[in-house]
């Protein structure tokens, strides 16, 4: 209510008074009585009312104004609460929003030769993307639910979807990772070669060291020790202090499976004394050639003792001898030049 409308009502009240008080007494039956109230009481009973309508006019502009305060406070603390709501909203969405980028990310830099992800895998169920009824539900006294609500329920099935086809993709990596251990595991695993210790070598001469490996608790290089004795070139050669060599030296494994191939015997091997002597010397370099220089040597070719050349090949850090032969050892220094140990005999171009 306006104050202009209270002036009204108070001036009105106000003039109803006076004009009351004015008004002129009716005069008594001829019969006099005396005056029932004096002026002095009546002005007295004008003044009472006048302050009782005074009063109630107070009240009422109290109540209205009151009301009207309570309707400013209500509607500040409802506008108030529809900020927060908003502002809540578009919090929430961002949150989502960042979740979205990061799911994406997370999907987007999974290695692509992981595994094809099952046609299966991407479906959402179908109580995934559902939203319960009572969700969307705003109670009557409730303000209006901000447009964001509905967006916000869209990115969530997004993220949910994301999420289904990032823990597939996952879950399939994981088993190609378990299918290729299992594979891994069923190669069966070449045993580790290992030379018996015999101590230091640096001192011994190569016909010292190999007849020292073949007299060891485990031992090896008992055939090459054998075919060194029944050639006297080798024998020299390798017991010579005066030299310096470089000697590949199969191991025994690898004469035993030289035999199955030829289908003899160690000894109807040694008894060939001329193919024994060209076996052996076309395992000599007549020069002291160390790991380092050999994988150097990748691609080429190093003559040997025997006249026919051996060429180098590095595969993966691995070194190979004609392509086939693999040095297993490297580096066993003796006083007379360096042994590195091989898995196959050497086949000189005449006797293959």
């Amino acid at each position: 209510m306006s104050s202009l409308r209270r002036y009204w009502i108070i001036g009105l009240l106000l003039l109803a008074v006076l004009l009351a008080a004015c008004a002129p007494t009716t005069t008594p039956t001829p019969s006099p009585r005396p005056p029932t109230e004096t002026p002095v009481e009546a002005i007295a009973e004008a003044a009472e009312t006048e302050a009782a309508t005074e009063e109630a006019v107070v009240e009422v502009a109290t109540e209205e104004a009151v009301v009207e305060a309570t309707e400013v406070a209500t509607e500040e603390v409802v506008e108030a609460a529809t900020e927060e709501a908003v502002v809540e909203a578009a919090t929430e969405e961002a949150v989502v929003e960042a979740v979205v980028t990061e799911a994406v990310a997370e999907v987007v830099t999974e290695e692509p030769t992981a595994t094809e992800v099952p046609p299966t895998a991407t479906e959402v169920p179908p109580t995934a993307t559902e939203v319960p009824p009572t969700a969307t539900e705003v109670p009557p006294t409730a303000t209006e639910v901000p447009p964001t609500e509905a967006a916000t329920e869209e990115v969530v099935v997004e993220v949910t979807e994301e999420a289904v086809v990032e823990a597939a993709t996952e879950e399939a990596v994981v088993e190609a990772t378990v299918e290729a251990t299992e594979e891994i595991e069923a190669t069966p695993e070449v045993a580790a070669f290992a030379l018996p210790d015999i101590g230091d070598t640096t001192e011994l001469t190569i016909a010292e060291a190999v007849a020292a490996y073949a007299a060891a608790d485990e031992p090896q290089f008992t055939v090459l020790l054998a075919a060194v004795g029944a050639t006297p070139l080798a024998s020299v050669t390798l017991g010579s202090e005066s030299v310096n060599v470089t000697v590949f030296a199969p191991t025994d494994e690898a004469f035993a499976a030289l035999l199955e191939e030829l289908g003899l015997t160690a000894e109807e091997l040694l008894a060939n004394r001329t193919l024994v002597n060209q076996v052996l010397l076309y395992h000599i370099v007549n020069s002291e050639v160390l790991a380092e220089a050999v994988v150097a040597l990748d691609g080429e070719t190093v003559p040997t003792a025997m006249g026919a050349s051996i060429s180098i090949s590095v595969v993966d850090g691995r070194v190979f001898l004609n392509d086939t032969v693999e040095v297993i050892v490297t580096d066993i220094q003796t006083a007379n030049g360096v042994i590195h140990v091989i898995d196959a005999v050497l086949l000189p171009p005449s006797a293959e």
